[in-house]
């Protein structure tokens, strides 16, 4: 049996594969972007109300904000 995750994948596969080039290269770099956005998102430039020196770091493993040197 072909749960509906699986239906989905190969949809999206299908789809993928009935592109043309020029498509596949825009999403791509779209796709490239989203992941450069989301990288810069796990550093918080600075502590509030601090001299702007000392960033606080989210810990991507347990998500907990840490004092940065």
């Amino acid at each position: 049996m072909v749960d509906a995750k699986e239906r989905k994948r190969k949809r999206d596969r299908e789809r993928y594969a009935a592109m043309s080039v020029e498509q596949k290269n825009e999403k791509n770099r779209k796709r490239r972007e989203a992941r450069q956005r989301n990288k810069g998102h796990n550093v918080i430039p600075t502590v509030s109300g601090g001299d702007g020196k000392c960033p606080i770091l989210i810990n991507k493993s347990t998500h907990k904000p840490t004092i940065g040197k």
